[in-house]
C-alpha cells in the first residue's frame, strides 16, 4: 500500500453523491481501539485556563484584562486550532483523479472554540451574555475563513455527551471550514431553491408562520426565534431553532439579535436537561455556503435560504461529531482497512 498523498483527503463518492473525508493521523486511528486513561480527570485538560501552553497557539481570545498577552491565562473564551485537524488550510486543492474515482488534498479548517476556562461549567448553565459572546465569536471567524475562497463551506457544530472525558467534557464547540458542501446541506439547500422557485417564499419563513399557527410541534416562542419539532423529524427529540428575522447568512445577523438566539438556545438546551437526563446534545449550525467562489451559481440564496439551528439530543454511549456536520468522516483509509481484512490472521 502507498503512503498517503496528504494528512487527509476529499473524496467524491460516486456511490451516494457528494464528498467525505479520509484522515490518516496515526493518533486518531489509535483512540478507535486504545482506551482512554483511568483517570482522566487526573490527566491535565489542555482548555483549561492555566494550561494554555497544551494547545496550538491561540487564533483569538476574549478577555476583559486588555493587556492580556496570547496564550496566557485571564480569558473567558478562546479560539485555537485543532491539534488533529481533519481538514488543513496548509497547500492547493490539487484535485486528482485515481482511476474512475476524484480526490483532492483535505483543505480547510479545523477549530476549537473553548466557550469557559472552567472545565465543569455546564452549557445550559451559560449566562445569556457569555452565550451571545461565544456566538459573536463564532460569526466572526466564520466571515474570516470565508475570505479564502477554498473554503466551500463553513459553519460550527457541539457536541455535549455525559460520556465524555478529560478535555473532551471541557465545554467546547468546533468551527469547521470544508473545500465541499456537506452532502447534506447541498440537499437542504436545494429544497429551498425548489420551494423558492415554486411558491416565491422562504421555505424556512412559511414553516415558522404554520408552526406557529397550530402550536402542536412548538416548544417555545421568543422574540428573536421559534423553538420547533420538526414535522419530519430524524432523531427522538431533534428540535430546530428558527430566528424570525429572514437571513440567509449567519454571518450578517446583527449584534443586537445575538442575545434573543441565545436566550432560545439556553430555554432548549434547559428543556431537555428535565426531559432527556443523561442523554448528549448535539448541536449543528446551517447557514449560507460560501457564495463567492460560484457567485454565478447562488442567484437567489438570499431570498430562499434561512439559516438556523439544529439540535440532534444523542443516547448515551454514542457520539458523532462529524455526523452533525453532515460531512462523514472515516478515522480509517479504505485501502488500510481492507489490508487489515485481508490478512486478518489465521483466516484465508
Amino acid at each position: 500500500m502507498e503512503p498517503p498523498k496528504f494528512p487527509s483527503e476529499l473524496r467524491r463518492d460516486p456511490h451516494h453523491g457528494g464528498w467525505c473525508v479520509i484522515t490518516h493521523h496515526p493518533e486518531r486511528e489509535a483512540t478507535l481501539n486504545i482506551p482512554l486513561a483511568d483517570d482522566p480527570d487526573s490527566v491535565p485538560c489542555a482548555f483549561c485556563e492555566g494550561y494554555e501552553n497544551y494547545t496550538p497557539p491561540e487564533i483569538v481570545a476574549v478577555s476583559s484584562d486588555s493587556g492580556r498577552k496570547p496564550d496566557s491565562s485571564g480569558w473567558q473564551i478562546r479560539v485555537v486550532p485543532n491539534r488533529l485537524p481533519v481538514l488543513t488550510v496548509e497547500g492547493g486543492e490539487e484535485r486528482e483523479g485515481v482511476g474512475m474515482f476524484d480526490r483532492m488534498r483535505g483543505v480547510g479548517a479545523h477549530e476549537i472554540v473553548i466557550e469557559s476556562p472552567r472545565h465543569n461549567d455546564q452549557f445550559s448553565s451559560f449566562s445569556v451574555d457569555r452565550l451571545s459572546n461565544i456566538l459573536s465569536v463564532i460569526q466572526g471567524r466564520l466571515l474570516d475563513l470565508r475570505k479564502d475562497i477554498r473554503m466551500r463551506y463553513i459553519s460550527a457544530c457541539r457536541l455535549e455527551s455525559p460520556d465524555s472525558r478529560g478535555h473532551l467534557a471541557h465545554p467546547h464547540s468546533q468551527v469547521i471550514g470544508s473545500g465541499a458542501t456537506p452532502p447534506s446541506l447541498k440537499i437542504e439547500l436545494a429544497s429551498a431553491r425548489d420551494y423558492y422557485n415554486y411558491k416565491e417564499r422562504c421555505l424556512f419563513c412559511d414553516i415558522l408562520r404554520e408552526e406557529e399557527r397550530f402550536t402542536d410541534r412548538l416548544v417555545a416562542s421568543g422574540d428573536a426565534c421559534l423553538t420547533v419539532a420538526p414535522f419530519a423529524s430524524r432523531f427522538p427529540f431533534e428540535v430546530h431553532i428558527l430566528p424570525r428575522r429572514h437571513l440567509h447568512d449567519f454571518g450578517l445577523v446583527p449584534i443586537e439579535d445575538l442575545p434573543g438566539i441565545a436566550e432560545s438556545l439556553l430555554d432548549t438546551f434547559r428543556r431537555l436537561d428535565v426531559v432527556l437526563p443523561g442523554w448528549g446534545r448535539g448541536l449543528s449550525l446551517h447557514t449560507s455556503p460560501n457564495t463567492v467562489p460560484r457567485h454565478e451559481y447562488w442567484k437567489t440564496i438570499q431570498m430562499d435560504y434561512h439559516w438556523h439551528i439544529e439540535i440532534m439530543p444523542i443516547p448515551p454511549r454514542r457520539q458523532d461529531w462529524a455526523e452533525l456536520m453532515g460531512l462523514p468522516l472515516c478515522s480509517v483509509a479504505p485501502e488500510r482497512a481492507a489490508s487489515a481484512l485481508r490478512n486478518a490472521p489465521g483466516l484465508s
